[in-house]
């Protein structure tokens, strides 16, 4: 057998202080400019490759397409023959990003609940980046909704959209 989680899977049981995330439903929003939180297990620092044991989060800035393939027209020696693309997004700031470690976590959106079920949304996932504390390049989860609502979560329940 795999490597798989031994034991019983439940369900877990929603309160005020445990949700589960949304999804983004505008796959046109410009997020340019807004502040969303990334969060990760991986390295604090660029060049320390221990990983933290307790979880980060930071807030950064998302940059615009255009600015972010100018200021990084590369990323660890690997060009980006067609920059950066439509269903990415890149944030950060000098001093605030994510880090090697961090991929495949979350670039989130605290919303205000009204109503909903949830408060975070997931806007991007951690792909990859230039260093750390630099600025990062996220995967854009509104492009790819198709095919998460139809393979991750068929019958995905529209309280948990945003």
């Amino acid at each position: 057998m795999g490597g798989g989680v031994q034991g019983r899977c439940q369900e877990a049981s929603l309160t005020k202080r445990v949700l589960p995330a949304c999804l983004p439903i505008v796959t046109t929003d410009d997020l340019v400019g807004k502040e969303l939180t990334v969060s990760g297990w991986g390295w604090t620092a660029f060049g320390n490759p221990e990983l933290t044991r307790i979880l980060q989060k930071v807030t950064v800035p998302v940059v615009d397409q255009l600015e972010c393939q100018l200021r990084n027209p590369d990323y660890n020696g690997v060009s980006i023959p067609k920059g950066i693309l439509k269903d990415q997004l890149c944030a950060g700031k000098p001093g605030r990003d994510s880090c090697r470690g961090d991929s495949g976590g979350p670039l989130i959106d605290q919303k205000e609940r009204t109503g909903g079920r949830c408060e975070h949304t997931v806007e991007g996932i951690v792909s990859f980046g230039r260093g750390c504390g630099e600025l990062g390049v996220y995967t854009r989860v509104s492009s790819y909704l198709d095919w998460i609502t139809g393979h991750v979560a068929p019958g995905y329940p529209s309280a948990f959209v945003t």
